[in-house]
């Protein structure tokens, strides 16, 4: 997703969270102060939404500066979907599925040391929006135009109406979470997460808040069973996900279209990243809860 999105989704969780929590969280965030390489980034550190989108701002600055982004990798899991006669045989076991896990294990594990944590912390953060909520993050389609898979959808060119540089694919529409007309201009779009400002201000904090409280009352936990709230084996997200591509990213739209702002097809992505990203907030807040202060109950909408 796009760092709106993830700020989103850690801004659902954190309304969901026990303020025990909560405290344990930021403690966790104030320290150490920009984790791994100690690059600098725009996420603030005391601060969740903020620091959801950790993962994706070390990469950028590992870009620029010309380092290893040795977390890269596990941004994605690349099930296969579309025509199995192309199928790679073997895939890597590096994906997201298994980072995420051993993260979640590097907080469980009471000899890991508050740097450790607070790293690892940041990553789940980012990975239940990357592989809990965005589907062509799960996915690569193989077929006769892509041999070697579309990645993700990011090879899926179309046209949207985005204007950022990337904005030119299928994959790029999903992160966005979709659009609809905008209702003081027909003719433009409004993207379900557009960008704000970074580091978050006042303004874009509030923005936020009200994009999360948006969705918490147009998908509250109560639509959701228990064992989708309380499922935190990211395999069953990357599961789930990879159908939803392939039976709804990939359907409805070609290569090389053009969606107009009213669109049906850029409807049903806005709806359908909504809900994932009001669950995958759901489960954030019942996975952290039941670190940090032994909760198990099921997370419950504002």
């Amino acid at each position: 997703m796009n760092a709106t999105g993830h700020m989103v989704l850690a801004q659902i969780a954190w309304d969901n969270m026990s303020s025990q929590t909560r405290s344990r969280v930021t403690q966790l965030l104030k320290d150490p102060n920009n984790p791994n390489a100690g690059l600098p980034t725009e996420a603030n550190d005391d601060d969740m939404p903020d620091a959801a989108d950790w993962m994706d701002d070390f990469k950028s600055v590992a870009r620029k500066e010309h380092l290893p982004d040795d977390e890269g990798r596990y941004h994605f899991d690349d099930t296969p979907v579309g025509d199995s006669q192309y199928f790679p045989r073997d895939r890597s076991a590096d994906t997201g599925v298994t980072y995420f896990n051993q993260q979640v294990g590097v907080l469980q594990n009471s000899s890991s040391s508050q740097d450790q944590c607070a790293e690892a912390l940041r990553d789940i953060l980012h990975l239940c929006g990357d592989i809990g909520a965005q589907p062509l993050h799960c996915v690569s389609r193989f077929n006769a135009e892509h041999p070697s898979g579309d990645k993700g959808g990011n090879d899926f060119k179309i046209s949207w109406g985005g204007t950022g540089r990337y904005d030119t694919d299928l994959h790029a529409l999903w992160d966005e979470g979709g659009a609809h007309a905008s209702p003081r201009d027909p003719s433009k779009a409004v993207g379900l997460f557009p960008y704000v400002k970074r580091p978050m201000t006042d303004e874009s904090r509030q923005f936020v808040e009200n994009i999360a409280s948006k969705l918490e009352h147009q998908y509250p936990s109560q639509q959701y069973t228990t064992q989708q709230l309380n499922d935190q084996n990211p395999q069953d997200w990357v599961d789930t996900l990879s159908q939803q591509a392939d039976q709804v990213a990939y359907q409805g739209v070609n290569e090389g279209d053009q969606l107009s702002p009213d669109s049906p097809y850029r409807a049903t992505v806005e709806k359908t990243m909504g809900s994932n990203v009001a669950l995958a907030g759901y489960r954030l807040a019942n996975l952290l809860n039941g670190m940090f202060d032994g909760s198990s109950a099921q997370a419950a909408a504002r």
